[in-house]
């Protein structure tokens, strides 16, 4: 969905880097995949029922594994 969304503007290749090499899509790919695990993880986190009891925990082990 977000890249879906980056494609649609007219900057992408801006944004892209063309020229730069052509891996750069994946890189792209790479930091999309790692936003959407961190916001799972701290998504589950806010979920639960001990939130305010275990918040600290799960930021700094999401941290240190990201």
């Amino acid at each position: 969905m977000i890249k879906y969304i980056v494609k649609r503007d007219p900057k992408y290749i801006e944004l892209l880097g063309t020229g730069k090499g052509k891996n750069d899509e994946c890189v792209i790919d790479q930091l999309i995949s790692v936003i959407n695990d961190i916001r799972a993880t701290i998504r589950g986190a806010c979920a639960s029922k001990d939130f305010e009891k275990n918040k600290k925990d799960v930021l700094t082990s999401t941290l240190k594994r990201f």
